[in-house]
């Protein structure tokens, strides 16, 4: 119990490290930053709600064609300005915005007659402001306090992202009180964390009405009555700035006019539009419970599809949780960083759970490394001079055994109640592997390896090793029903047995060696244990071993052919046979069917195997599995057709 609790504690722990460490990387770390902001500007340029347009906000645009009618395009001429504003104040406007910086001198009269418009407006009217941190010098400041009063002065910089340079919030005042432009012009004290650009009923962000300065004289006083004025530059190639919607419109047409982002940011304190993001301690539970999960989903012992769906899911729930949150509250949460901390909590679990089970295969195989096959002891007794490094190559055949899902059950189950029971199914699976002139090369944790014609000669031994993989298999089926009825989930054992060319002797080093038996036809022998629960068999015999027994000999064993596989690493096809328990006459004869059907399908005579395998009765439970294996590939043309494992 307190093995689980400590367990449970450290994967907790482990689980909010991750948690955390992702999601300041997400604030902090600038790759992952530009990411989660691109995406941010795509949901708030595409997601968002569009709205009616905003006609109680106008733009006086300073274009290309006002300053064609000037006689210089900076600064901006003052008599103009004077004119377009005393037209504005005429028309009744509600409050008018200058986004306009008046920090230099121009004509002398001009200047005059700007101030004294300036002064003189009935419409309430805020000009635009910067200071010495906005990288005004000290005389571009002070002949900026002297032109705007105090009392109509407004901040108009805008701030850009640290990171990408884009232009997503805007601050309600500085650190002195000063009002920025567009909560000065809203009569707001809100800052906007994300602004979301206006959009008309079309998706333009045209959802303004802009009139060129040069025009404003012959416009009706309609438009601009009651209406909140906003007067800058509409120019092609300054001031303009980088918005969200370049996400989704390209860098051209998401790159606005500051005096339009203004009108948009004044729009968004009007619309009481919020978007805000959802901070730490938001993101962390969250964030902490997909760790957890993923960390827990990593360590288990289920296929991987199961455990990419089971991890998928979460993530999923908290995607649509986010896009829910921007919908109805304005909240914006993090998207790639949740997928990054569930991948990263999954491996982690992964590499735990692959170095428990060697740790566990270590410790086993440690326990039980003084015990030396009896065969080995009285061979070396009789020629002591084999006791140092070096082999020979000589032909064996070999058998690999493992139980499925051991290691999750160790997890799970009492060490000494899993030792117990393991002792009892290796000096079985030993006991049976004796009988047949075989012996136990070597424990690797619960699997069992077992070499066959040596260290000594053994006449006929690919048929003794069948033989031993066909008690090996009725006796793990026993010792899993009998171990299952005392409330263990003992998997079944899955065998693997080939015939090959090995170099074997003692191997390792001077002080320490063992003997065992190295080369392609042991990792074929591993690999076709593997192969089993591809084949949802239990023995896989390869074509070499069944090729050393005789053909008579092969039908008492109820040796069947199942499928040609490519294994993991090779190029060629391996005939793959298993073995089907030959207990009376009617299975005898339903195995004999069986190869009849098969000589068809080797034949290329595919229509004749399609009607003996579908007339076929097995009451066999393994051999109706088998036939209806081949049923399935038939189906689907893939009878004559290799299989190819891409892994072990």
């Amino acid at each position: 119990m307190r093995l689980v609790n400590a367990q449970t504690v450290g994967a907790a722990l482990l689980s909010l490290i991750l948690a955390s460490a992702c999601w300041f990387a997400s604030a902090y770390f600038s790759p992952l930053a530009q990411v989660e902001n691109w995406l941010l500007d795509v949901r708030v340029a595409a997601l968002a709600p569009m709205r009616s347009k905003a006609s109680d906000i106008v733009i006086v645009g300073i274009t290309e064609d006002t300053l064609a009618n000037l006689t210089y395009r900076q600064p901006v001429d003052r008599g103009l300005l004077a004119d377009v504003l005393e037209r504005v104040d005429n028309a009744g406007a509600l409050v008018i915005g200058l986004d306009v910086l008046l920090d230099q001198a121009t004509e002398p009269e001009k200047d005059q007659r700007l101030k004294e418009v300036i002064l003189q407006l009935d419409t309430p009217l805020f000009a635009a402001y910067a200071t010495l941190q906005d990288n005004l010098t000290e005389s571009q400041q002070a002949y900026l306090n002297a032109f705007v009063p105090e009392g109509k002065r407004a901040l108009v910089n805008l701030r850009r992202d640290s990171i990408d340079g884009v232009v997503r919030s805007v601050l309600a005042q500085n650190s002195t009180g000063l009002s920025g432009l567009a909560n000065a012009l809203a009569n707001s004290s809100r800052s906007i964390e994300i602004l979301s650009l206006q959009r008309d009923a079309t998706g333009s962000l045209a959802a303004f009405p802009i009139y060129p300065a040069h025009n404003v004289a012959s416009l009706p006083d309609e438009w601009f009555a009651g209406k909140k004025v906003l007067i800058g530059a509409s120019l092609p190639m300054q001031d303009r700035y980088p918005t969200s919607f370049q996400a989704l419109l390209g860098l051209k047409e998401g790159t606005r006019p500051g005096v339009e982002i203004h009108a948009h940011a004044m729009s968004n304190l009007m619309n009481n539009t919020d978007y805000r993001r959802l901070e730490f301690a938001g993101h962390l539970p969250a964030l902490f419970v997909l760790a957890m999960l993923a960390l827990l989903v990593g360590r288990s012992d289920w296929h991987w599809v199961l455990k990419f769906i089971t991890i998928l899911m979460p993530l999923t729930v908290f995607w649509a949780a986010g896009h829910f949150l921007m919908l109805q509250v304005q909240l914006i949460t993090l998207v790639i960083t949740p997928l990054m901390c569930t991948l990263l909590a999954a491996s982690v679990g992964v590499a735990i759970a692959s170095r428990q089970h060697r740790i566990q295969k270590l410790f086993i195989r440690n326990a039980m490394s003084h015990y030396v096959a009896p065969e080995i002891v009285s061979d070396l007794q009789k020629h002591p001079e084999k006791l140092r490094l070096g082999g020979q190559r000589r032909q064996l055949t070999m058998i690999f055994t493992d139980i499925a899902g051991f290691t999750s059950l160790s997890e799970r189950v009492e060490p000494a109640l899993l030792l117990n029971t393991l002792n009892l199914y290796l000096h079985g699976m030993s006991e049976i592997i004796a009988k047949h002139h075989g012996i136990v090369d070597k424990f690797i944790g619960d699997a069992v390896v077992a070499l066959f014609n040596a260290p000594l000669n053994v006449p006929d031994h690919a048929r003794h090793a069948v033989q031993c993989a066909i008690e090996l298999d009725v006796f793990a089926q026993q010792f899993m029903s009998t171990a299952q009825a005392q409330g263990l989930h003992w998997g079944e054992t899955r065998v693997g047995v080939h015939t090959g060319d090995v170099t074997v002797g003692n191997m390792g080093g001077k002080n320490r060696f063992d003997y065992t038996a190295v080369g392609d036809a042991m990792n074929t022998a591993a690999r076709l244990e593997g192969l089993n629960k591809y084949l949802h068999t239990r023995v896989c015999v390869g074509e070499t071993t069944v090729h050393e027994i005789d053909e008579k000999v092969r039908f008492e064993l109820g040796l069947c052919e199942v499928a040609k596989v490519v294994l993991k690493g090779k190029t060629n096809a391996l005939r793959v046979f298993t073995t089907i328990p030959c207990t009376d006459s009617t299975a005898r004869e339903e195995v004999a069917n069986y190869e009849i059907a098969m000589c068809a399908l080797r034949a290329g005579d595919t229509q004749t195997a399609v009607n003996l395998f579908e007339t076929m009765k097995a009451d066999q439970t393994e051999l109706a599995k088998l036939v209806l294996f081949q049923r399935t590939r038939l189906s689907a043309a893939l009878a004559h057709s290799p299989i190819v494992l891409e892994d072990k």
